[in-house]
């Protein structure tokens, strides 16, 4: 899930072949992207990271310019990056990684507000983007409680976190009992780990993958791509490891 911006628009849409390419704003063309915890993530744990990817195509990103809030709480400011040791931001002018890291748990059980504004560098400087989602905090019983599944179609949904270092879940949906593949591959289009095959009963699954490939040898860190495969059906994930 991202988000496209201009000066005045943010539109929320699927990334990918799931949604169409987001329209050519100019200037600026903001994207905010591998956002982890998903927008609208339902039985996020307390104690998650927060990821939050800004790139462009234009004039670049003025990263003094970014400020972050949760619930209404500024938690990065990019004037004085010194004040916030939980956030760590990594890049270069046209894409910038942020991760926060919580000092104690997030409210349990709670919608969690992530807000982010930022201008890009250009001459005169336009008017502040500014991307707003949210998700909730919470275990699986609690959601399969409040808010029951109805799967409607086969999906294989963001791995979180994403980025990841130690391990990263892969959700995916069934319609229906059948055979599937899920499978990991490298940019050079191998596959490097095979995560499940074989026949599924429908309803919603979770695999753990610990960044491992299939000789037991950490992958590297950069990009891979999550392939989920049945009978009908073909699905891609980006999945970022970092070290």
């Amino acid at each position: 899930r991202g988000f496209c911006a201009d000066n005045q628009t943010l539109t929320n849409y699927i990334w990918g072949y799931l949604g169409n390419e987001p329209p050519d704003f100019y200037p600026p063309y903001l994207n905010f992207d591998n956002l982890s915890p998903e927008p609208d993530a339902m039985a996020v744990d307390v104690n998650s990271d927060i990821f939050i990817n800004i790139n462009d195509d234009a004039s670049g990103i003025d990263i003094s310019s970014i400020i972050i809030k949760i619930n209404n709480e500024t938690i990065y400011n990019g004037a004085q990056p010194d004040l916030y040791t939980n956030v760590s931001v990594s890049g270069t002018v046209h894409n910038f990684l942020i991760k926060y890291t919580p000092s104690q748990p997030l409210p349990t059980d709670s919608e969690i507000i992530v807000s982010v504004d930022v201008r890009d560098l250009a001459s005169p400087p336009n008017t502040m983007a500014t991307a707003t989602y949210s998700f909730m905090t919470g275990t699986d019983s609690d959601v399969e409680e409040h808010y029951p599944v109805i799967i409607t179609q086969n999906r294989l949904n963001q791995n979180y976190p994403n980025p990841f270092n130690a391990g990263t879940t892969i959700e995916y949906e069934l319609i229906k009992s059948g055979r599937i593949k899920l499978q990991i591959y490298n940019i050079a289009g191998q596959v490097i780990k095979s995560l499940a095959q074989g026949e599924r009963p429908k309803g919603v699954h979770k695999i753990h993958w610990d960044g491992n490939d299939d000789t037991g040898n950490p992958a590297s860190s950069g990009m891979y791509f999550c392939k989920f495969l049945t009978d009908s059906f073909i699905q891609f994930r980006k999945i970022i490891k970092l070290e």
